[in-house]
Protein backbone atom coordinates (compact mmCIF):
# COMPACT_ATOMS: atom_id res chain seq x y z
CA UNK A 1 0.00 0.00 0.00
CA UNK A 2 2.86 2.33 -0.75
CA UNK A 3 0.65 4.18 -3.22
CA UNK A 4 -1.82 4.89 -0.43
CA UNK A 5 0.93 6.29 1.78
CA UNK A 6 2.13 8.48 -1.09
CA UNK A 7 -1.44 9.62 -1.72
CA UNK A 8 -1.90 10.57 1.94
CA UNK A 9 1.22 12.73 1.79
CA UNK A 10 -0.40 14.70 -1.02
CA UNK A 11 -3.96 14.63 0.36
CA UNK A 12 -3.61 14.53 4.18
CA UNK A 13 -7.31 15.27 4.69
CA UNK A 14 -7.99 11.57 3.95
CA UNK A 15 -5.70 10.40 6.79
CA UNK A 16 -8.49 10.03 9.40
CA UNK A 17 -10.19 7.53 7.10
CA UNK A 18 -7.20 5.28 6.42
CA UNK A 19 -8.94 2.10 7.62
CA UNK A 20 -12.03 2.70 5.49
CA UNK A 21 -9.83 3.48 2.49
CA UNK A 22 -7.89 0.26 3.00
CA UNK A 23 -11.18 -1.69 3.14
CA UNK A 24 -12.36 -0.06 -0.08
CA UNK A 25 -9.06 -0.76 -1.83
CA UNK A 26 -9.26 -4.38 -0.77
CA UNK A 27 -12.75 -4.56 -2.31
CA UNK A 28 -14.75 -4.58 0.93
CA UNK A 29 -17.62 -2.13 0.51
CA UNK A 30 -19.90 -3.78 3.06
CA UNK A 31 -19.73 -0.93 5.57
CA UNK A 32 -21.05 1.62 3.03
CA UNK A 33 -24.60 2.42 1.99
CA UNK A 34 -25.65 0.59 -1.16
CA UNK A 35 -25.84 3.72 -3.32
CA UNK A 36 -22.35 4.78 -2.30
CA UNK A 37 -21.02 1.27 -2.89
CA UNK A 38 -22.39 1.40 -6.44
CA UNK A 39 -20.94 4.87 -6.95
CA UNK A 40 -17.46 3.76 -5.84
CA UNK A 41 -17.57 0.61 -7.95
CA UNK A 42 -18.45 2.67 -11.02
CA UNK A 43 -15.65 5.13 -10.28
CA UNK A 44 -13.14 2.33 -9.90
CA UNK A 45 -14.26 0.71 -13.16
CA UNK A 46 -14.34 3.83 -15.30
CA UNK A 47 -11.47 5.29 -17.25
CA UNK A 48 -9.72 8.05 -15.37
CA UNK A 49 -9.17 10.03 -18.55
CA UNK A 50 -12.89 10.75 -18.82
CA UNK A 51 -12.93 12.35 -15.37
CA UNK A 52 -11.74 15.90 -15.08
CA UNK A 53 -10.02 17.25 -11.97
CA UNK A 54 -13.15 19.10 -10.79
CA UNK A 55 -15.22 15.93 -10.90
CA UNK A 56 -12.59 14.05 -8.91
CA UNK A 57 -12.43 16.77 -6.26
CA UNK A 58 -16.23 16.87 -5.99
CA UNK A 59 -16.31 13.10 -5.44
CA UNK A 60 -13.53 13.36 -2.86
CA UNK A 61 -15.48 16.01 -0.94
CA UNK A 62 -18.66 13.91 -1.07
CA UNK A 63 -16.78 10.84 0.09
CA UNK A 64 -15.12 12.74 2.96
CA UNK A 65 -18.46 14.17 4.11
CA UNK A 66 -19.99 10.71 4.04
CA UNK A 67 -17.11 9.14 5.97
CA UNK A 68 -17.15 11.89 8.58
CA UNK A 69 -20.89 11.34 9.10
CA UNK A 70 -20.37 7.57 9.38
CA UNK A 71 -17.53 7.86 11.89
CA UNK A 72 -19.27 10.50 14.02
CA UNK A 73 -22.57 8.60 14.19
Amino acid sequence: MRELDDFLKIKPLFAPYIEQIREILSGNFSFLREDLRDFIRECLKSEKNYLEEQQIERKERYFLRYLSKQTSA
